[in-house]
């Protein structure tokens, strides 16, 4: 008699990174629930307040001050949305002094009356009129800047390991006693390369170690904890609450609280993420946070090697996000190249390549008309023997149609035995939101050793709960 037995996509089983030894199940736009079952990413929807881009230069950073958004371009403009459709020049190519200084991507940081930002180069504000302009009191170059204890606060963008503050209050933010104000993260002799703050404590990413600096009455700012971990790219920083992810100088994913860390890419994407640093392709990522419903996620994007991976910290379960080139029929880089939550109004702005801003929508099932394909392969199932063993039939289990507006679309089932190419696929009708029958079956699917199997939907509305296969042993 056949024994049902559930196939592993979501990595709960402990899978090792060897193939026929389970192998690690992979996930393309595909998002893991704490239960094990999966759904797409969220899809990206042209945003009706940003209509059109004044200027065709990639967005790579957005933040939202007092209701303005204001983005930068890669070609160093500044630029304002201060309402619906109405997007105005914050800088002039005649004048560089009103343009974003440096080559790094733009840090930004919001007081009470002013915008704050840098780029590896000198620091800009805008307070709320008129063109941008270079911040007072003649602060050194900075790659970031954050506040903290009313204070504005940035490290030098060189190798020196020196950090830098301003007075208090808004007046002091544009008073800099830089041979005062400024101590060396001297812990080790590595430079700091990203400054953040974190539960009131500065968040030091050296190249060496990480160290947590406390306000401290008598000294402005005191060492309060070193980690023994190098940083990697500096924009790689996700904030979680009271805790952060960065990819350090191993090209491992660093989940701390400043206290203790914990390597969450092992054994998930340990392997693609040592092969993206290996290529020199790691310097550009940079991160953002993405939470909707029951899912808070890191994302990681590294534009050079067109890859993009996301970390669902309520399940501790990866997923490689994808786009799609419909001319080709292959995999191409996610579009975003820059985020922002506007809280006021719940919102995800993306910057894309052409300058304009977008939404990113977990309700969207494409990326402004590009399918999602989504892919689920899951572990080597041997089902306990390396026998021979007859798959009497396969049962898949998905929410049909979550929608009665999305597109009915349909899986594509398909597998592998031992280390062969994957088959032609089944292909089944996910439907509408009529279906109410959950589950879909195929007879009698063939005879195996071990059995990889592959989940495949193209821009559709759907869940996949579960694949069940009715299998016995052979006995050779």
């Amino acid at each position: 008699m056949a024994t049902p037995q559930r196939v592993t996509f979501s990595g709960g089983e402990s899978p090792s990174v060897d193939e026929l030894a389970g192998g690690t199940p992979a996930q393309v736009n595909l998002l893991i629930d704490a239960t094990g079952a999966l759904r797409s990413r969220p899809g990206i929807t042209a945003w009706a307040d940003f209509p059109t881009a004044p200027n065709a230069s990639p967005v790579i950073g957005i933040h939202v001050w007092q209701g303005n958004v204001v983005y930068v371009c890669e070609d160093r403009t500044i630029w304002a949305l201060i309402g619906p459709g109405a997007v105005v020049a914050l800088s002039d190519t005649a004048d560089a002094t009103t343009m974003l200084d440096g080559s790094l991507r733009p840090v930004f940081v919001s007081t009470r009356t002013r915008l704050i930002f840098t780029g590896g180069g000198a620091p800009q504000k805008w307070e709320g009129v008129g063109l941008s302009a270079r911040l007072g009191g003649n602060p050194p170059n900075f790659s970031h800047v954050t506040t903290i204890s009313q204070r504005i606060v940035g490290n030098d963008s060189g190798v020196s390991g020196l950090i830098y503050w301003s007075d208090i209050g808004d007046a002091g933010a544009e008073t800099w006693e830089t041979g005062l104000n400024f101590l060396e993260a001297e812990t080790k002799q590595d430079p700091v390369v990203g400054l953040y703050e974190n539960t009131n404590e500065l968040v030091a990413l050296g190249t060496e170690t990480i160290q947590m600096l406390s306000p401290d009455p008598s000294v402005t700012f005191s060492p309060s904890r070193t980690m023994e971990i190098g940083a990697g790219p500096p924009l790689s920083y996700i904030p979680f609450d009271e805790q952060f992810m960065v990819l350090d100088s191993r090209c491992r994913a660093m989940l701390s609280d400043g206290r203790s860390f914990s390597d969450t890419s092992t054994p998930a994407i340990a392997q693609q993420l040592e092969d993206i640093g290996t290529s020199g392709n790691i310097a550009d990522c940079w991160g953002m946070r993405h939470k909707f419903g029951a899912y808070d996620m890191g994302i990681w994007t590294f534009p050079t090697d067109g890859r993009a991976f996301a970390f669902n910290r309520p399940g501790s379960a990866w997923t490689e996000i994808r786009g799609y080139d419909t001319d080709s029929g292959l995999w191409a880089p996610w579009s975003p190249t820059a985020h922002f939550f506007w809280s006021d109004r719940q919102l995800n702005l993306v910057g894309l390549a052409d300058g304009r801003i977008a939404l990113l929508d977990p309700t969207a099932t494409t990326d402004l008309g590009a399918p999602i394909v989504t892919q689920a392969t899951s572990t080597f199932e041997a089902n306990g023997t390396s026998q021979q063993k007859k798959c009497d039939g396969v049962r898949v289990k998905l929410h049909r149609g979550a929608s009665v507006a999305a597109p009915g679309g349909h899986v594509l089932l398909s597998y592998r035995d031992d280390l062969g190419d994957f088959g032609e696929p089944f292909r089944l009708d996910i439907g509408d939101a009529n279906d109410v029958e959950p589950v879909l079956q195929i007879r009698s699917v063939g005879v195996y050793r071990q059995r990889q199997w592959r989940v495949t939907v193209d821009s559709a509305a759907f869940r996949f709960v579960g694949l069940e296969v009715d299998v016995y042993p052979l006995g050779n």
